[in-house]
């Protein structure tokens, strides 16, 4: 265990015990998971980190032009809302648990359509060439019909939900 010292101030006494625990194997310090192991990831967060990798490694000089940066947060942004969407967040289908899943494949919904505006303003530039933008053009389709899938899904309501 970590040693535990005193708390300075007495607001400290109320701050819950520290979230790292040493390992009992070595002296490494893990992090404390809720789940207890990793799951794995959504095939739909698959793809969006795929595009993700492929962007960053399209950087290879200090890029001045404000559509890269539009690129990569819109890359980001359609990370984080489909890792969101697909986190099972409740895990019980409820009228809530698919109001958030929704809303956050809105924010991927955005991230997919700000980067596609990126890669069509990065090819007027002529910082992509025609095949570069198709390859992108081509994984921003492929994103978008599986937002376009989970959105479908998080609207259906479970059959005996809505009933009056």
């Amino acid at each position: 265990q970590i040693p535990q010292s005193e708390p300075a101030e007495a607001w400290q006494a109320s701050l819950p015990s520290s979230s790292f625990e040493e390992s009992a194997d070595s002296s490494e310090v893990a992090f404390k998971d809720e789940a207890e192991e990793a799951t794995e990831l959504h095939p739909a967060v698959v793809l969006a980190q795929d595009f993700l990798f492929k962007v960053m490694r399209l950087r290879t000089a200090p890029q001045r032009s404000n559509w890269f940066r539009t690129l990569e947060d819109s890359a980001f942004q359609i990370v984080g809302g489909l890792v969101q969407a697909t986190s099972g967040i409740g895990c019980d289908d409820s009228l809530t648990d698919r109001a958030l899943a929704i809303s956050q494949l809105k924010r991927a919904f955005r991230g997919e359509a700000y980067a596609r505006g990126a890669v069509s303003g990065l090819k007027s530039e002529g910082v992509f060439e025609d095949t570069q933008a198709t390859q992108l053009f081509n994984h921003l389709d492929q994103i978008l019909d599986v937002i376009q899938q989970l959105s479908a899904a998080a609207w259906q309501a479970p059959d005996d939900e809505d009933a009056p």
